[in-house]
C-alpha cells in the first residue's frame, strides 16, 4: 500500500512541478495521530472520573483535527462504560460528541439517533444547556432532511433560552447556515458574523475558520469569486498550519471549484491532486471520494475525457469500499452489543445456577439442540439449493452464449454495422447479457460519435473481441462486475476491459481458444494486448490499436 502511494505521489509531483502554477501545501505524513500524553493519562487513571476527563480530552483532540472515526470509536466506548457509572450529564455530553462526528461523516440517521439520546438524558438532569446542545443537532438533522421551518424554530428556542454562550453562538452559526441555504444571504451574514466575533474573541480557531468558510461561500454565491478565493486560500493555509485535516480537505475542494469556474484547470487539478494524495496516505476514504468527485468535475470541464473516464471508474470502486467499511463498523458494533449481552446473561445464569442448576441446564440445552438441528437442516438444504442454482445458472449462461454466437454469426455482417449505430448494437448486446446473467456490466464509449465513425471492418473485429472477453469472464472468472471502456484518442484506439473475478497467474497462463481468437483478430487490425491479473484480484485487459497504420 505504501509503495503504491509513494509512486502516486512521485507521479503527481512530477506532473505538477512542470507547471508554472500556484504552490499548495501538503502534510506529507499523517498529522492526525493520537495524542500520546492523553493516551497515557487514560491508561494511568485510577478512578473513573480521571478516566472520563482524560477520554474527553482525547475526544476534543480528534474532533479538532477532524478524525471523525476516532471520535465515534472512543465516544461509543466511553458511552458503554457510563453504564457502570450512571450520570445523565455525561451521557448527554458523550452522545453529543458521537452525534456530531456522524453528521460530519454524512451518517445523518445515526446522528439523529445519538442527538435524541442526548436530549433524553439531558431532560433527566437539572442543567438544561445539554438539552439545547443536543437539540441544535436535532434541528440540524431536520434541516438536512429538508424540514427547514421546524429546524429554525428549534434553533430559535435554543438562542433565546440557553444560558451557555458557546451553545448560543453555535446556534447562531447553524441558523446562518440554514438562512444561506434559503438564499437569504444578508440575514445569514448577520448571524454568522455574530458567531465569528465570539469565536475570534475566545480564540476558538477552528470554529472561526468553519464560520469564515460559510461566509466565503456566500461571497462565491454572490459572484465575488476573487474575494471568495482569497478567503478560501487563507482558510486552507491556516487549516494546514493547525492540523485541521477536515477543513484542509473541504477548503481544497472549494478552491478547486473556484479555479474551475475561472477555467484555471492547472491550479484546480494541482490542489486537488495534492489533497487526494494526502487522503490516500491517511487511508481516509471519505476525503478520497470528496477530492475525486471534485477532480472529475475539473476533467469534464476541461474536456480531459481520458482522465475523467479513469476517475469515474475508480469512484464506483471507492463507493463500494466505503459501503463495506460502514457495514463492517455496523457488524463490529453488533458484536460488541452481543458480547455485552452475553456477559450480562452469564452473570445472571451464575446466580440462578445456585438454586436451579439442573433445571436451567435442561431448559438451555433442549432449545440449543433444537436450534442446532434446525440450523444443520437449513445448511444442508441451502447447500443443495446452491448447487442446483449454480448448475441452472451455468446452463443458462451456456445457452445464452450459444444463442449470441449463432445470432452474431448470422447477423453481424459489415453491411449490418454499416447501416446501424455501432454503439447501439454493442449496448444491445451488453443489455442482453446483463438480463440473462448476474453480472453488472458498465459500457463506456468516449466520444460516442467518434467510435461510431470508425472503419466498419475495425468495428466488426472490436465487437467480436468484446464478445470473446465477456464469454471468458462469464465462463471462468466468477465476476460480479465488468467494466468496458472504449476510447478514441487522437491517433489510436484504446479498449480497457476490467472484471473483479477470481483472476489468474499471468506467468502460468494456458491460452484457450478465446484468447487465441482475440490475438488473431488483433493481428488483422495491428492491435497490441496487455493482460494484468492476479489470483483473487480480478483481471484488466488493455488493448491498443494504432489507427494511422490501417484506418
Amino acid at each position: 500500500m505504501k509503495y503504491r502511494i509513494s509512486i502516486l505521489w512521485l507521479l503527481f509531483s512530477l506532473c505538477l512541478s512542470a507547471q508554472d502554477t500556484q504552490k499548495f501545501v501538503a502534510f506529507g505524513s499523517n498529522p492526525t495521530q493520537g495524542h500520546k500524553k492523553i493516551i497515557e493519562d487514560i491508561a494511568s487513571a485510577t478512578t473513573f472520573d480521571e478516566k472520563y476527563t482524560a477520554t474527553q480530552k482525547l475526544l476534543d483532540y480528534h474532533k479538532m483535527v477532524g478524525n471523525t472515526d476516532s471520535v465515534i470509536v472512543y465516544g461509543k466506548a466511553l458511552y458503554r462504560q457510563l453504564d457502570n457509572h450512571p450520570n445523565h450529564k455525561r451521557f448527554a455530553e458523550t452522545a453529543n460528541y458521537i452525534a456530531e462526528a456522524n453528521i460530519n461523516k454524512g451518517l445523518f440517521d445515526d446522528a439523529l439517533q445519538w442527538y435524541l439520546k442526548g436530549v433524553d438524558h439531558a431532560n433527566k438532569q437539572t442543567d438544561k444547556n445539554y438539552y439545547y446542545a443536543n437539540n441544535i443537532g436535532v434541528a440540524l438533522s431536520k434541516y438536512i432532511k429538508g424540514k427547514n421551518e421546524e429546524s429554525k424554530e428549534i434553533i430559535q428556542e435554543c438562542i433565546h433560552k440557553t444560558t451557555d454562550v458557546k451553545i448560543k453562538n453555535k446556534a447562531y452559526f447553524y441558523y446562518g447556515h440554514i438562512l444561506f441555504s434559503e438564499d437569504k444571504t444578508k440575514e445569514a451574514q448577520k448571524y454568522l458574523n455574530k458567531a465569528l466575533a465570539f469565536y475570534t474573541k475566545t480564540k476558538a480557531k477552528k470554529d472561526a475558520l468553519k464560520t469564515e468558510l460559510i461566509l466565503a461561500r456566500i461571497l462565491e454565491h454572490n459572484r465575488q469569486d476573487q474575494e471568495a478565493l482569497t478567503s478560501y486560500l487563507t482558510i486552507y493555509n491556516t487549516a494546514f498550519q493547525n492540523n485541521y485535516f477536515d477543513l484542509y480537505v473541504t477548503s481544497a475542494v472549494d478552491i478547486g471549484r473556484v479555479f474551475t469556474k475561472k477555467q484555471d484547470y492547472d491550479n484546480a487539478s494541482k490542489i486537488l491532486h495534492t489533497t487526494f494524495v494526502n487522503a490516500m496516505e491517511w487511508e481516509n476514504l471519505e476525503a478520497q471520494k470528496k477530492t475525486m468527485e471534485a477532480l472529475l468535475s475539473v476533467f469534464l470541464k476541461s474536456e480531459d475525457y481520458s482522465n475523467a473516464y479513469a476517475i469515474s471508474s475508480r469512484l464506483r470502486r471507492l463507493d463500494k469500499d466505503i459501503a463495506e467499511n460502514q457495514n463492517k463498523a455496523y457488524v463490529d458494533e453488533l458484536e460488541i452489543k452481543y458480547d455485552t449481552f452475553e456477559q450480562e446473561q452469564e452473570l445472571k445464569n451464575q446466580r440462578l445456577q445456585k438454586q436451579y442448576l439442573l433445571i436451567g441446564f435442561i431448559i438451555i440445552l433442549i432449545p440449543l439442540l433444537a436450534l442446532f438441528y434446525t440450523y444443520y437442516q437449513k445448511l444442508q438444504a441451502q447447500s443443495a439449493l446452491n448447487k442446483t442454482m449454480k448448475q441452472v445458472n451455468d446452463e443458462k449462461i451456456d445457452t445464452l452464449l450459444k444463442t449470441q454466437d449463432r445470432d452474431l454469426s448470422h447477423n453481424l455482417t459489415t453491411e449490418k454495422i454499416r447501416k446501424n449505430s455501432f454503439s447501439q448494437l454493442l449496448s444491445a448486446y451488453v443489455q442482453n447479457i446483463k438480463k440473462a446473467s448476474k453480472q453488472e456490466i458498465y459500457l463506456e464509449l468516449y466520444p460516442e460519435w467518434a467510435i461510431n465513425a470508425l472503419d466498419n471492418t475495425l468495428k466488426t473485429e472490436l465487437f467480436k473481441i468484446i464478445q470473446e472477453l465477456i464469454t471468458n469472464t462469464l465462463k471462468h472468472a466468477n465476476a460480479k462486475e465488468i467494466t468496458i471502456q472504449l476510447t478514441k484518442l487522437e491517433d489510436s484506439l484504446k479498449l480497457l476491459y476490467e472484471d473483479d473475478g477470481i483472476g489468474f497467474d499471468t506467468h502460468n497462463i494456458q491460452e484457450g481458444i478465446g484468447l487465441k481468437n482475440i490475438k488473431e483478430r488483433l493481428k488483422t487490425i495491428d492491435g497490441t494486448l496487455h493482460i494484468d491479473s492476479h489470483k483473487n484480484r480480478g483481471t484488466i485487459i488493455d488493448i491498443d490499436v494504432d489507427l494511422p497504420k490501417r484506418f
